[in-house]
């Protein structure tokens, strides 16, 4: 299901706050994983969304099933072994190939209208516009200054003042000055 949702709604995803994420809090068996998910969910797309951060991930360096109920036997780690795609393979988790199962996520219309946020980073297409906001509204303490919202969001300092600026400019963000100090405030406008 999560690759199905990647492949239907990746355009949503705020690429460079993934990438810190990524980074930052997954060891490398969980980006191993992740990267064979970005990969499979982009099967069938384009542009790649997801290319950067999968060049940038490497694969697991000890092939093993995907998944952990088949490592209980050595008859289903062969199993997952046989069965296994060719992409999984190149990341060293084995799982069989699979369709995606658009039939089972509501439609377009209906998740849009009920994720005004998600709305919007598919507007941004998951440019840093999209990952600075979803730092405002999800990281703690991101809005404390621009420096702390650029660690957040994934972008420099100048990309981050640029896409405040857009963000400003269109009623989506507003900046404070804190008294006394060169620092800024970031706020989310709702």
């Amino acid at each position: 299901m999560a690759a199905t949702w990647l492949n239907q709604y990746g355009d949503a995803v705020a690429i460079a706050r993934l990438w810190r994420l990524v980074q930052e809090e997954l060891d490398p068996l969980e980006r191993a994983r992740l990267g064979l998910l970005l990969e499979i969910s982009q099967l069938g797309t384009q542009p790649l969304q997801f290319r950067s951060i999968i060049q940038a991930i490497k694969p697991n360096r000890k092939a093993q099933p995907l998944f952990d109920a088949e490592r209980s036997t050595s008859h289903l780690v062969e199993r997952a072994k046989q069965r296994a795609s060719t992409i999984s393979s190149k990341w060293g988790l084995w799982c069989a190939e699979f369709d995606f199962k658009s039939d089972a996520l509501r439609p377009p219309s209906w998740v849009m209208k009920h994720n005004p946020s998600l709305r919007l980073r598919a507007d941004f297409r998951g440019d840093l516009r999209a990952s600075v906001l979803a730092a405002l509204e999800y990281d703690e303490n991101a809005g404390e200054s621009e420096v702390c919202l650029a660690q957040r969001s994934g972008g420099s300092r100048s990309q981050v003042r640029n896409a405040l600026d857009n963000l400003e400019l269109t009623l989506r963000v507003k900046r404070e000055r804190i008294d006394g100090s060169r620092r800024t405030r970031i706020y989310l406008v709702r």
